[in-house]
């Protein structure tokens, strides 16, 4: 019960760090391209450090089966997070700031893009190299949990 607890409210603070993001953009949502890409991100870099860190009191910690799955899979997902990224980039670097700031005035369009690049680079890079140590950190906690019956 603890550990659903923990769970849930760590899934709370992530949606909250999630509309804390998105919020300076909300108004501009209709014209904005990488919406479901921003947010995997942000909820990617949040889960799976909280997983690296964390991984004791997560429903994780004692699932064998499902860390070692987590392993396989990560390389194909890293790979899928640096091809969303590169994405974003290249439509960036060839279409400019109008790629990301349909619907804005004028006046804020660089702001905003500027904010829009600066958080979507964060949480996107923070989430690859998140998910390049997370299979590092299974490994790790299936052999302790297999040799010391620790996590």
């Amino acid at each position: 019960m603890h550990k659903l607890f923990l769970e849930l409210t760590w899934w709370l603070i992530t949606a909250l760090i999630v509309g804390a993001v998105i919020y300076p953009i909300w108004p501009y949502l209709d014209g904005f391209p990488v919406l479901s890409d921003n947010i995997m991100f942000v909820v990617v870099f949040i889960t799976l450090t909280r997983y690296i860190f964390l991984l004791e009191n997560t429903f994780l910690a004692r699932l064998k089966y499902l860390k070692v799955l987590f392993v396989l899979v990560a390389t194909p997902f890293i790979f899928f997070l640096v091809e969303q990224h590169q994405a974003f980039q290249t439509n960036l670097d060839n279409i400019g700031p109008e790629y990301i700031t349909k619907g804005v005035e004028d006046a804020k369009v660089l702001q905003m893009a500027s904010y829009i690049k600066s958080e979507f680079t964060l949480f996107a890079v923070g989430s690859i190299v998140a998910a390049a140590v997370f299979p590092l950190r299974m490994i790790v906690s299936v052999w302790r949990q297999i040799n010391k019956g620790t996590v």
